[in-house]
């Protein structure tokens, strides 16, 4: 019975995920500047400020790959707070590839889709209980961002994900079976022997 309540823990740590040790106050730093930037273009993106504003988001991005993403939120990958964390890194990618910088209104389309404004409110919880301190910061070295472009890791997560669902599916029906042959093979009180009675 223990060994089957091993396997039902394990397959819920598996099932809901566990968080990194501590997030990179570098990293942390950087997703908070493409956020700044991207409440700025919520906004109003029609401000002189566009065009830098959109470098400076591609700049940022181009310095992080999605495992520094998700360390910086302290999230694990199979999370609610993980998968949003990689929309969050697709729709920053959507932005820098649908929007021109001489056309401010390609990105107010971008913000207009209500997906990404729940997305980027969802972070901004997020990194309201995450800001490191100046001295943090400094302190903390950049690690090095991996080939995988910002933003894929949403497919990567979402494929991985459902891996892992359907062989978590195949272990908990299998521990099912198990189980339920256990309790079939214990005797039945019709089955138990009769015992005379002097």
């Amino acid at each position: 019975m223990n060994a089957n309540l091993s396997t039902l823990c394990l397959i819920a740590l598996l099932w809901f995920g566990v968080s990194p040790a501590m997030a990179n106050c570098r990293v942390l730093d950087l997703v908070d500047r493409i956020h700044t930037l991207q409440m700025r273009l919520i906004i109003s993106p029609d401000t002189p400020s566009f065009q830098s504003d959109i470098r400076l988001i591609r700049r940022y991005a181009g310095m992080l790959d999605d495992d520094m993403l998700l360390d910086a939120v302290d999230a694990f990958g199979f999370s609610r707070q993980g998968m949003t964390t990689m929309r969050y890194s697709a729709y920053v990618q959507d932005l820098l590839n649908q929007t021109s910088i001489d056309d401010i209104e390609t990105a107010r389309r971008h913000y207009q889709d209500p997906s990404v404004l729940n997305n980027i409110e969802s972070m901004t919880g997020y990194l309201d209980n995450l800001r490191c301190t100046a001295v943090e910061i400094a302190n903390t070295p950049m690690p090095e961002p991996s080939v995988e472009d910002f933003g894929q890791g949403l497919r990567d997560s979402i494929r991985e994900k459902l891996d892992w669902r359907i062989a978590l599916i195949g272990i908990a029906l299998i521990t099912g079976v198990i189980l339920l042959g256990r309790i079939r093979s214990y005797p039945q009180p019709r089955d138990w022997p009769s015992q005379d009675v002097d």
